[in-house]
């Protein structure tokens, strides 16, 4: 897999925020929109959910969609709760490819309808929001947003049968490539670890240390590592998993601090902040602590230790950006358009979820999600490239094979998983303050970002309001 390295004109570390502040904006046309509302569940298709306090998904009997020559984008996004500082660009980007799909000329010559749910800040809210929309006879189901949630309702959708996208799920234990119905445009962890052990090869180390958190997302996370850095013949000096919810760490810290490997990257979540601070009082350098996106927040220092955010002075890690060296120039001009003052969190990915599912529908003239799921891939790679969704249906009406570039730089693989990310390499100042460095390419996107000669960060955007990183695995939830 491909690797390239280049600094940025510009990035968003500060737009990768679970608890950052929403931000105002302009009301969009949502006169498309139908609302799933939980108060009056229909019953026609049946759909009966046990509820469980599990990460498997709840069991789920329903009576199939069946094709009735109308295509239904279901959202299950969140607009309220803990969770609603994602919303607002997913929902926007979703809204608005709805919009640009209708605006040339639909599906099978009807316009795709859009039906709306709020998942709210948990799995329990998010199952009895996703009913009505499985009931309102939705053929794609947009979101959730994290992973905790999509742990428990990923396999109703599946079973519905409809098929799900996956915007801003980076963790790749969510078993995207397990089924033909599932797809994900954001890009998943497995590409992140070649981004992680691509920084660690920077420093041409000696060896390397892992101090990985003990859950589902953390082991595959250590495993892709560990094969990363075989593949670049470094040495491992210590692999550590660590319990996040204990209350004695200093045995895995002392464990990874007793190695003295000259690159230590710590997997987890933003709990996990005071590990960081240990990993220092134990005789690490700060300075050779590499995190991953878990820990991507602007207020790492305080979460590390409140009393002296310094300590994470030098600390650097990766968190996933717009692919923007892959992806066509319409979408940011028309996003701020359409969405107004939002943040453009996985907006871009949102997006192409819709645009991929309405283009395959037209490509095979079926809004059946079974007969979609084998056409999806096809739409994304190996035809005439296209950029915005009118042209392609215009390439596709010629009867023309055809490539969308889309809003992301999308190519998919036949699991259904982006080839493709770029990711913001940022580092930690002498106060504590998050400060980008470089770009990281992988796949695809390695040699398109080098072709595009991005300039130094100096013109970075950081939002200073931002409290979070994009796994908030403290809530069981996970963005990215």
């Amino acid at each position: 897999m491909s690797r390239t390295r280049s600094r940025p004109a510009r990035l968003f570390l500060g737009l990768l925020a679970v608890g950052l502040v929403a931000v105002a904006c302009e009301t969009p046309d949502d006169s498309f929109v139908t609302t799933a509302t939980t108060t009056t569940p229909t019953t026609d298709p049946p759909l009966t959910t046990q509820p469980s306090a599990s990460t498997t998904a709840p069991t789920t009997t329903v009576a199939p969609v069946g094709e009735d020559g109308v295509l239904r984008i279901g959202s299950l996004l969140p607009e309220t709760g803990s969770l609603a500082a994602f919303g607002p660009p997913l929902i926007g980007a979703v809204e608005l490819a709805v919009i640009d799909v209708n605006a040339a000329g639909g599906v099978l010559g009807q316009p795709v309808e859009l039906l709306a749910a709020d998942s709210g800040s948990d799995a329990d809210l998010a199952t009895a929001a996703l009913a009505p929309v499985l009931d309102g006879g939705a053929d794609l189901v947009v979101g959730p947003a994290v992973s905790g949630v999509a742990r428990r309702v990923f396999d109703s959708i599946l079973t519905r049968p409809a098929m799900s996208c996956l915007p801003s799920i980076t963790a790749a234990d969510i078993g995207v490539g397990d089924s033909p119905l599932a797809l994900r445009t954001a890009p998943s962890d497995d590409l992140q670890v070649v981004a992680l052990a691509e920084l660690a090869a920077g420093d041409e180390p000696a060896s390397v240390a892992l101090l990985v958190a003990e859950d589902e997302r953390g082991l595959r996370f250590a495993s892709g590592l560990v094969a990363e850095l075989t593949d670049r013949e470094i040495p491992l000096a210590a692999e550590q998993v660590y319990d996040a919810e204990a209350d004695d760490l200093s045995g895995p810290v002392e464990a990874v601090a007793d190695a003295a490997a000259d690159v230590v990257i710590v997997v987890g979540a933003l709990d996990s902040a005071p590990l960081l601070a240990q990993l220092v009082d134990a005789g690490v350098d700060a300075g050779s602590i590499i995190v991953s996106d878990g820990l991507a927040t602007p207020q790492l220092g305080e979460r590390a230790a409140e009393d002296d955010p310094t300590v994470v002075a030098g600390v650097r890690g990766t968190v996933p950006t717009d692919i923007a060296p892959l992806a066509a120039e319409f979408f940011l001009p028309a996003f701020v358009e359409f969405a107004g003052n939002v943040d453009t969190f996985f907006a871009a990915q949102a997006y192409d979820c819709v645009a991929v599912v309405a283009l395959a529908a037209v490509s095979v003239s079926s809004t059946d999600p079974v007969t979609l799921a084998d056409a999806v891939v096809d739409v994304t790679v190996g035809g005439t490239p296209c950029d915005a969704i009118a042209d392609c249906v215009a390439l596709l009406a010629d009867g023309t094979d055809i490539d969308y570039v889309g809003a992301s730089g999308i190519d998919l693989d036949e699991g259904g998983e982006a080839t493709s990310a770029v990711y913001d390499v940022f580092v930690y100042g002498p106060d504590g303050t998050q400060e980008p460095l470089e770009q990281i390419g992988v796949g695809p996107a390695a040699a398109a970002l080098e072709a595009s000669g991005t300039e130094d960060g100096a013109d970075a955007e950081s939002d200073p309001t931002d409290d979070e990183g994009t796994d908030d695995e403290g809530t069981d939830d996970d963005a990215g």
